[in-house]
């Protein structure tokens, strides 16, 4: 079977067909025992979650009544267990989005530690593309709702990070502003716009995105931006060629059922002619070798610069 609970509660069979769950009451009481699958869920714990502080005059007898409706539900009646602390959803590797998610994201995160975004980037990508729209909705207000909301953007920031660890500057730049427009005051979010800006040529931009920042959080807060915007702000201005990154060719990753690509042929660098395809060697005397190509210089910050401003 399968069960997901990121977006609206999915369950299928064996054979990959839905099972219909229509009732409210069920869905979120399955929500709350995936919640915590494979461990025992206390009935004072699910009735909070439920009914909150508002609980039915039985309460207990309701909640064994729809334990007794998910039971008829489950192709395998047997999988919601009667525990002594209360009730057990078994469920096995593999079956639950949730587990994924966070197996997925541990091992994401370790590979970007490791010194190894390309790797990171994908099993990332893999951990964010289980989330749906919208997300947790059958989950009851509970305190481990915000937890899960709060690994989702942590996992998102670590996917930013290993893309920006890439050279995917360009291709995270509108996601980013959204976010720094969504919550003025993330600073780490601020630290990747304006690290993104000046790698896509826009330096201006990114030095002016440091300075409205500033002024946002000594008119909110009276303080100025913390030690990791403050170096980087030193590093651009200083043109710290460290802040670019080259990147070589991605190493070949295999998921599960896929297989890896051939690897392209390397490209030309920056401003420079195509390396010309080898020619056989000439029966007549060799001629003079070609003039060396020169590389056009790279268009300048202030050329590339685009203004902006938050929404």
């Amino acid at each position: 079977m399968r069960f997901s609970i990121l977006g609206p509660l999915e369950i299928s069979d064996d054979a990959g067909r839905p099972i219909a769950v229509t009732r409210p009451l069920h869905r979120s009481t399955l929500a709350l025992l995936l919640l915590t699958a494979g461990q025992p869920s206390s009935a004072s714990r699910l009735i909070a979650g439920l009914w909150g502080d508002e609980p039915l005059l039985s309460p207990d007898v309701s909640l064994r009544s729809c334990v007794y409706g998910i039971r008829k539900i489950l192709p395998d009646a047997g999988r919601l267990i009667t525990h002594p602390s209360g009730y057990l959803l078994a469920v096995a590797p593999g079956e639950l989005d949730l587990d994924d998610f966070l197996d997925l994201t541990r091992r994401g995160r370790d590979a970007l530690d490791a010194g190894n975004p390309r790797t990171a980037t994908a099993l990332l990508s893999q951990a964010i593309s289980l989330w749906r729209e919208p997300p947790l909705a059958d989950l009851p207000t509970v305190p481990a709702r915000q937890g899960l909301l709060d690994k989702h953007k942590e996992a998102r920031d670590a996917l930013t990070d290993a893309r920006l660890a890439v050279g995917e500057h360009r291709q995270v730049l509108a996601e980013l502003r959204t976010v720094v427009a969504a919550d003025p005051l993330q600073e780490h979010a601020w630290a990747q716009l304006i690290t993104a800006l000046y790698r896509s040529g826009a330096r201006a931009e990114a030095l002016a995105a440091f300075g409205r920042l500033r002024l946002t959080l000594i008119s909110a807060h009276g303080i100025d931006p913390g030690p990791e915007l403050q170096d980087l702000h030193r590093r651009i201005l200083a043109d710290d060629p460290t802040l670019m990154i080259t990147t070589g060719p991605a190493p070949e990753i295999s998921l599960p059922g896929t297989r890896p690509a051939p690897r392209p042929e390397p490209a030309s660098a920056p401003g420079q002619e195509p390396a010309p395809a080898p020619k056989p060697a000439p029966s007549s005397p060799p001629q003079s070798a070609p003039a060396p190509t020169v590389a056009r210089p790279a268009p300048t910050a202030r050329e590339t610069a685009t203004a902006w401003q938050p929404a």
